[in-house]
């Protein structure tokens, strides 16, 4: 068992007007004046640094939090811990507890990579408003018009309503799934997405009305950044996002990492198997400092070696999308 976990801060925003930045990502929404974000491979809270031990603090502010990590990982059995904070633009605390590999007696460090899981929605997302920006996609066009003659058949509704955005936001009707291909199948041997949604691609509810979290809606998605950008999500993250942001320990594995890379998942009392190009919800490998700067790119805090791969007004509809939904309002797309 690993965890990953960073947060970070911003200032509430000086003009009223805007509303106050926040992000909602892996289902966590904070907002102003402290605004967080909590990415997880597995959910805990991160300690308070108020300690008794005024000394220590002035010394070092995350002593105590150190301390109340390395006890939450002895009590629940956790081999690997890594944390980046934020605040104002600059991460002023970034540490990586236990070990990698436990096996091997590999320490964990702030290079250590660890597959991010569904944390690597938000990539697409951003892929996707990076394109609309560009004007190679309309998010309000019917996500059939982008799959190269694919279908959704709509049991309720219709089709016709299921855009890219209500799938980026998980409310066009399309249900959770899921499509692993673990180490007894051979990954050559998955189905098309043609022949995915001939069989499963049926719209469970109307359209815009029901949230949905859908992980197969993801890899449709991948689908959609492919055919408008001509290269695969995979690459187009790569060189449009990772590399402009300055992520230097994001990375995608098109076989298993070297152990020294990265954090081996252990279940059962054996390692999971590496999967590679899952599509749209585990196939992407960070760190927290790198998901640090990737988040305070979403919180407009531009950092000097960031390209600008977006405009702020972006970035800003990625955070705040209202009028797509029937019942609900005000849900984000990333």
């Amino acid at each position: 068992m690993y965890s990953q976990i960073l947060l970070t801060t911003k200032k509430r925003d000086s003009t009223p007007a805007h509303p106050p930045h926040a992000l909602h990502l892996g289902g966590v929404h904070w907002s102003a004046p402290t605004c967080a974000l909590l990415l997880l491979l597995i959910w805990t809270a991160f300690p308070s640094c108020q300690g008794s031990d005024t000394r220590n603090r002035l010394d070092d502010p995350f002593a105590d939090a150190r301390r109340e990590i390395q006890d939450l990982m002895e009590e629940n059995g956790i081999a690997s811990f890594q944390v980046a904070v934020a605040r104002e633009g600059k991460i002023i605390f970034e540490e990586g507890f236990g070990w990698a590999n436990l096996q091997e007696r590999i320490p964990t460090t702030t290079h250590t990579l660890y597959p991010v899981a569904s944390i690597e929605k938000p990539f697409i997302s951003t892929a996707l408003m990076i394109l609309a920006e560009r004007g190679l996609l309309n998010l309000h066009d019917p996500i059939d018009s982008h799959l190269n003659g694919a279908k959704f058949v709509a049991y309720q509704g219709e089709a016709v309503h299921a855009t890219v955005a209500r799938m980026m936001l998980h409310v066009s009707g399309f249900p959770y799934g899921y499509y692993v291909c673990g180490k007894d199948l051979d990954p050559n041997k998955r189905r098309s997405l043609h022949d995915l949604l001939s069989l499963a691609g049926v719209l469970v509810a109307p359209p815009g009305r029901d949230y949905e979290y859908t992980n197969l809606g993801y890899g449709v998605l991948d689908e959609v950044v492919r055919n408008a950008s001509g290269a695969t999500v995979q690459d187009f993250i790569m060189k449009e996002i990772v590399g402009p942001l300055r992520l230097t320990h994001t990375r995608y594995f098109t076989a298993p990492p070297p152990a020294t890379e990265t954090a081996t998942q252990n279940i059962d009392g054996g390692t999971l198997p590496f999967i590679a190009n899952p599509n749209g919800y585990s196939g992407l490998y960070s760190t927290a400092g790198d998901l640090a700067r990737f988040g305070m790119f979403h919180l407009k805090a531009h950092l000097p070696d960031h390209q600008r791969i977006l405009s702020d007004s972006s970035i800003h509809l990625l955070k705040y999308c209202k009028g797509l939904l029937s019942s609900i309002t005000a849900r984000r797309i990333a």
